[in-house]
């Protein structure tokens, strides 16, 4: 026992000697010990993306000691960024520079000008570009997901986590997802992005005989898509060619469901509840 005690101590002082000094701990090291601190608060989705920024992002400033970056330094790399990604991605790279300095020293503060936020517009799909698209998947493996997205509303990583277990006569229980971790490999959250995303949600007749036809002798236990490594976007594009109709994308799906709520005049309250969204803010301003 105290062979184990002596090591465990040798252990944590090396990690000391190891550890970098904090008066001299770097932008790079300070994002790195909140990464690595919220590992299991996060979702493996948003460690992923942290990590990606790291990565890609701040690449001017991540070596200089954080008591020695200056506001002129921060704003020279936020301007530098400005001009290589759009104001979300900016807002989003320094979010977490900004969670990592509050966490490293709370009185430690930077006065610095993010871009403005800027909103995208996407023109939905017409009718026609729909019709095509769903001749071009209809009796793929792809179908099932692009019929679940625009019947249903689901997101990607909804789709991903459903089990044919998750079916309950002609309804469909959404408890659970598929997220990309930092080393891009899909893992399953027991939970939804947001509490009104759990739900349950009425399938029509034809997609529970399609869903049910391709279960066949599979377990209750088994994901309804079971090709797990499939990149979405790779799909929209080769369907799209197929089709030949500009390239859409999946997530408009749910846009183009949210505009189908709003057109049938089904309540804010009720709209809501079936597209999992946490506030009528969100679903008008974004998606509808």
């Amino acid at each position: 026992q105290s062979e184990a005690v002596r090591a465990a101590e040798d252990f944590e002082l090396d990690m000391r000697k190891n550890a970098p000094d904090k008066k001299n701990l770097t932008v790079r090291n300070m994002i790195d010990q909140y990464i690595a601190q919220k590992t299991n608060v996060l979702s493996p989705s948003t460690i992923r993306s942290y990590k990606l920024y790291l990565h890609k992002r701040m690449k001017n400033i991540l070596d200089i000691p954080i008591r020695n970056l200056t506001d002129s330094m921060l704003q020279k790399e936020i301007d530098r960024e400005s001009g290589e990604v759009g104001p979300k991605t900016i807002r989003n790279v320094y979010g977490l520079f900004f969670a990592a300095v509050s966490n490293y020293d709370k009185s430690l503060k930077f006065n610095v000008r993010l871009p403005a936020k800027t909103r995208k517009i996407y023109p939905l799909p017409t009718a026609e570009e729909i019709q095509a698209f769903l001749s071009a998947v209809e009796g793929t493996n792809f179908e099932i997901p692009v019929l679940i997205a625009l019947y249903l509303g689901l997101r990607v990583s909804e789709i991903r986590g459903l089990r044919y277990g998750d079916i309950k006569g002609s309804q469909i229980i959404i408890h659970a997802t598929l997220v990309p971790d930092d080393q891009n490999r899909l893992v399953e959250k027991k939970n939804t992005k947001n509490e009104t995303s759990t739900r349950i949600l009425n399938i029509p007749p034809f997609l529970l005989n399609k869903i049910k036809e391709k279960q066949g002798d599979k377990a209750d236990n088994d994901y309804i898509i079971d090709y797990q490594s499939m990149s979405f976007s790779n799909m929209m594009r080769r369907y799209c060619e197929k089709a030949k109709i500009r390239n859409i994308r999946f997530h408009d799906f749910r846009h183009v469901f949210a505009s189908a709520m709003l057109r049938l005049n089904i309540p804010d309250k009720y709209a809501m509840q079936l597209g999992g969204w946490a506030s009528p803010s969100i679903m008008k301003t974004v998606y509808q």
